[in-house]
């Protein structure tokens, strides 16, 4: 028989029990909140600290003048180029840090191998007029030897700079540093003449100069009629010339650029995770701009010559993708030296012995239209930097920055149309022309020739086809 019998719970005793299961569910539930923010947190914090980041490298002043603000922009890459050549350079105490930069030997000897690392840095933002500016008063510094004199343009917001090359007659300027940024420009003296207004005031480095100008501008050693002194013995014929000579004179002898690259492991090795820029003036500009070709750097130029016909002839990463350069030409079409005009029998740079024949920039062009917004005429005078912030950049708006191409594609800019280059001479020596002195001295000896010019180029500039005459 089933037992039918069953003793009745207290009332208090079901309310306790149906209490306890309720505050177990609350207890539940309350976990599951804490757990679904902290899930949240999780994943947010990291988000919100990447945020704050990046708006904070926007925000941060780098020179700040009268309020303004230097802006800055993030990319998510840095570009690396390594010479895998022996470049002829004087090393002094800096073979440890150039071990790392070693890689092996490619069969061809001239290659430079580009490098694609996923880091962040920060560029300048060129759209930002005061951000323009602000560069400008820093590579018109690089023309005063002593800070806080004459010319030299107070931009506050830095924890200090320093000064190079004023003790001899070849590359100059000031490396200012900012350490909130971790940043470093390196800000390049442009020509000094007493032949060309608007260029620097300093007498001792005319010399050199000139003959850096005349070796890296012209289409053959400044080799104009035969009344001018070429820089380099590659002239062969009318309007003909060896570009294997062009290549070597100027890779082993343009003693600007060789002291560029020699600054910049110096100072890669006092400031060790250090962004660098590099910014200039005039031939101040077209070096920052190959040093920053050479190394990956960013490059702000201001009224420079066109640089494409030395970087091409260094061999040097051009790429024909606009996202991976970071290299800006800044300047007014009033200024023949910036538009390239600057030549022939009766131009200011030819009467003053400047064979300025190059044309063609690398990387972007920011182009004041200061004839039409401010009835300029075409006038050397126009090159000065101080008239160009004064009148130019402190006072219109920044145009849009326009890609150049890098010589490549349908619409490329050409240099030395009218020029054949062929590669090597018969039996013939490669002299080397210094500066002030009439000696020469023998390098090497080609012992083949190659009646040909070239007429295909490949990424980073080295000659891929020929044609044959």
């Amino acid at each position: 028989m089933v037992n039918t019998n069953y003793e009745a719970l207290p009332s208090s005793s079901i309310k306790e029990k149906k209490d306890d299961h309720l505050i177990s569910k609350k207890e539940k539930l309350k976990k599951f909140k804490h757990f679904l923010i902290l899930s949240v947190l999780v994943f947010l914090t990291p988000l919100a600290y990447k945020c704050y980041k990046r708006n904070q490298s926007e925000d941060l002043d780098l020179h700040t003048i009268n309020n303004n603000k230097t802006k800055f922009n993030s990319i998510s890459f840095e570009l690396d180029t390594i010479i895998t050549e022996e470049d002829d350079m004087d090393y002094s105490d800096y073979s440890d840090f150039l071990t790392l930069n070693t890689i092996p030997q490619t069969d061809n000897s001239f290659t430079i191998n580009t490098i694609l690392n996923d880091k962040d840095v920060i560029v300048p933002d060129v759209s930002d007029k005061d951000t323009i500016l602000n560069l400008a008063k820093i590579a018109q510094n690089a023309y005063v030897r002593d800070p806080h004199t004459g010319d030299w343009q107070n931009v506050t917001g830095t924890d200090g700079h320093e000064a190079f090359g004023w003790d001899d007659d070849y590359i100059r300027g000031h490396i200012f540093k900012n350490d909130l940024n971790k940043l470093i420009i390196i800000s390049i003296k442009g020509t000094s003449s007493a032949g060309l207004p608007g260029t620097g005031g300093e007498q001792d480095t005319i010399e050199n100069d000139k003959y850096n100008d005349n070796l890296l501008f012209s289409c053959c050693c400044a080799r104009v009629t035969y009344l001018w002194t070429p820089v380099c013995d590659c002239y062969l014929d009318s309007y003909t010339c060896d570009e294997m000579c062009l290549e070597t004179n100027i890779r082993n002898n343009s003693h600007y650029y060789k002291s560029s690259c020699q600054l910049y492991r110096t100072v890669t090795n006092k400031y060790p995770g250090y962004t660098l820029w590099t910014v200039g003036h005039s031939l101040g500009g077209s070096l920052a701009s190959i040093l920053a070709r050479t190394y990956g750097l960013v490059g702000v130029a201001f009224e420079a010559p066109g640089e494409l016909l030395p970087s091409q002839r260094l061999h040097l990463p051009l790429p024909n993708d606009s996202n991976f350069d970071y290299i800006w030409h800044v300047g007014n079409n009033a200024d023949p030296i910036y538009m390239g005009t600057c030549n022939g029998a009766s131009s200011s740079c030819n009467l003053a012995g400047y064979a300025m024949e190059s044309k063609c920039h690398t990387g972007w062009e920011i182009t004041y239209d200061t004839i039409k917004e401010l009835n300029w005429g075409v006038d050397i005078r126009k090159h000065r930097i101080k008239t160009v912030i004064d009148k130019v950049i402190d006072v219109l708006d920044v145009p849009e920055a326009k890609f150049t191409g890098n010589g490549k594609g349908d619409d490329a800019c050409i240099e030395c149309y009218d020029w054949e280059f062929v590669r090597g001479k018969p039996s013939s020596t490669v002299s080397l022309i210094e500066p002030s002195t009439t000696t020469q001295r023998t390098t090497s000896t080609l012992t083949t020739f190659l009646s040909s010019s070239c007429v295909g180029r490949n990424f980073v500039g080295w000659c891929t086809s020929y044609t044959t005459f």
